[in-house]
């Protein structure tokens, strides 16, 4: 399968896992996995949340900005990656340039 992340259907989506602002955030999914793209106006966050019974990927296609992971706070830009592993924490905050993120959320929940 082929998706096209311009031809994904985004929604706006306020506050998103508690953050801050509104990101346009387009999803797909089926049983086996979960793929987010989303598009990150400056100052925006994915709040802090943790990850129980499956894991992330974030990949930044775009722009710069900070992710939180428990205590740590990392910069990232484009072209770094993300792994939130199974009961991790983590938070995504878009820098002055905003950012443009690709997540993969598998379905490990059993």
């Amino acid at each position: 399968m082929v998706l096209t992340l311009n031809e994904m259907v985004g929604k706006e989506v306020a506050n998103m896992k508690g953050g801050v602002g509104v990101i346009n955030s387009a999803r797909w999914e089926d049983d086996m996995v979960a793929i987010i793209h989303n598009i990150m106006p400056a100052g925006t966050t994915v709040g802090f949340h943790q990850h129980v019974g499956t894991s992330e990927v974030i990949y930044i296609l775009g722009g710069s900005g900070f992710i939180k992971e428990d205590d740590e706070l990392k910069p990232v830009k484009a072209g770094d990656v993300n792994y939130c592993a199974e009961g991790g924490w983590h938070e995504v905050i878009a820098g002055d340039d905003g950012m443009e993120i690709l997540g993969v959320i598998p379905n490990q929940t059993r």
